[in-house]
């Protein structure tokens, strides 16, 4: 009944929501979009960083990294 539907199954006890049943699909497309969501976010932030020059060169930023856990690097 669910995949047929795509819609999800509300489980309820004295008609109040207590579970919600999702089909395999819709819950990969769920996770798929939260995701998408979660990475775009990143993406606004680090853009915001970059408009606000809270940039640093990469290499330093590795050489400070392996300083901070006794780390060394290879070249």
């Amino acid at each position: 009944r669910i995949e047929a539907s795509g819609q999800p199954l509300h489980i309820t006890e004295q008609g109040t929501t207590t579970a919600v049943v999702l089909s395999a699909a819709a819950f990969r497309e769920l996770v798929d979009k939260a995701l998408l969501s979660a990475t775009l976010e990143d993406i606004d932030q680090s853009l915001d960083d970059i408009a606000a020059g809270r940039v640093q060169d990469a290499r330093q930023a590795m050489r400070e990294i392996a300083e901070q856990h006794g780390l060394t690097l290879r070249r």
